[in-house]
């Protein structure tokens, strides 16, 4: 398949607070699975956000957990915003998790909003500390690629796949992770056998 452009990817990025200067905003924008993002311990408010640059109409997002650490209070309470203000005065809720994700878990949710915007931020709700190693949100509609040509993906980043007719996703059977298991048609659990990548073909310009 063709990868949905990373709408996210290298924008100017922002946050409440930085803990150190390994982890700056930036780094939940570098399609890195090895960097990422986190406040200081005293931020109980902690929150990041990205410039997409122009207002668009999203279709999904997806938010990599830390990998190296395990961290659970890291993994739920927060939420996705979207807003054309910057200071996010004003927005509107795309995204929510609640409960605490598994250990090196990629969140990827849909957005169902019909309105477009510049401005895209991960709140924390619970006051707790927060760790972002990548975020990335698609265009809605499945924009393949910008005018410069190849979209930019990495392993480090996920996708559910969907299919419009049915609302249901890509899903191994079995919540099985293992080369050759069978691909069927689930309802959108989030779990690691709903989630993809892509990838260079060897000699091809596409990706798959």
């Amino acid at each position: 398949m063709a990868a949905k452009l990373n709408l996210a990817y290298n924008k100017p990025a922002s946050a409440s607070s930085v803990f150190s200067p390994n982890t700056p905003a930036s780094k939940a924008v570098d399609n890195d699975g090895t960097t990422g993002w986190s406040p200081t311990g005293s931020d109980t408010s902690a929150w990041w956000q990205v410039d997409l640059g122009q207002a668009y109409q999203l279709g999904q997002f997806s938010l990599t957990t830390r990998q190296d650490l395990d961290q659970s209070s890291t993994r739920g309470n927060f939420e996705v915003r979207a807003s054309n203000d910057p200071s996010f005065a004003t927005y509107t809720v795309v995204g929510r998790q609640t409960s605490t994700l598994p250990l090196a878990a990629t969140l990827t949710g849909d957005i169902n909003v019909r309105q477009a915007f510049r401005f895209v931020r991960v709140a924390k709700t619970d006051g707790a500390y927060f760790f972002i190693t990548d975020f990335s949100v698609q265009r809605a509609g499945g924009a393949l690629e910008d005018s410069t040509g190849t979209p930019n993906t990495n392993p480090s980043t996920y996708y559910s796949i969907k299919n419009v007719n049915s609302g249901l996703v890509m899903d191994v059977n079995g919540a099985s992770t293992a080369d050759g298991a069978s691909v069927i048609q689930w309802p959108n659990s989030g779990n690691a056998n709903q989630q993809w990548t892509s990838f260079r073909s060897a000699g091809s310009s596409t990706r798959s």
